[in-house]
């Protein structure tokens, strides 16, 4: 592992180099995951509020629109409508569209697509827009 410096039985000075080593890779992992934890939770916060602006019970106590179906491969008309306002949103946060896409489990290309989608539907669909601006607004709240 340390191949650069033996440690000895009393080498007291070695096994501070380890211990300081092992602690410097920890130190870095550990941020890499916070790091990573904080973008994916601020992702899921934006499919969560789409997913409760988007969805609604029917007669049959049936919830339409959920997470797996947004990030399935559903083409119902209400998921894709709430699959491209995810795309829009989380590009308008500042994301990349390969964030978006991985996030998503899209390609990039479809992710455009998406976009291109929901700013039609902000100019055609008066539910699109009534949907979108619900996110919008709860998620400048938080």
């Amino acid at each position: 592992m340390f191949q650069s410096h033996q440690i000895g039985k009393g080498d007291k000075f070695g096994k501070h180099i380890q211990h300081e080593t092992e602690k410097a890779k920890c130190d870095k992992q550990l941020f890499i995951h916070l790091t990573m934890n904080n973008k994916q939770k601020e992702l899921n916060k934006i499919l969560d509020t789409v997913v409760e602006c988007c969805s609604f019970e029917s007669d049959d106590d049936i919830i339409t629109v959920s997470r797996d179906d947004v990030l399935g491969k559903s083409r119902k008309q209400n998921i894709v409508m709430a699959r491209c306002m995810v795309a829009l949103n989380i590009v308008s946060f500042g994301y990349s569209v390969s964030t978006c896409a991985t996030f998503l489990h899209r390609t990039e290309h479809a992710v455009r697509d998406m976009i291109a989608n929901a700013h039609s539907l902000l100019e055609t669909s008066r539910a699109f827009r009534i949907a979108n601006a619900e996110v919008t607004m709860k998620l400048k709240e938080e």
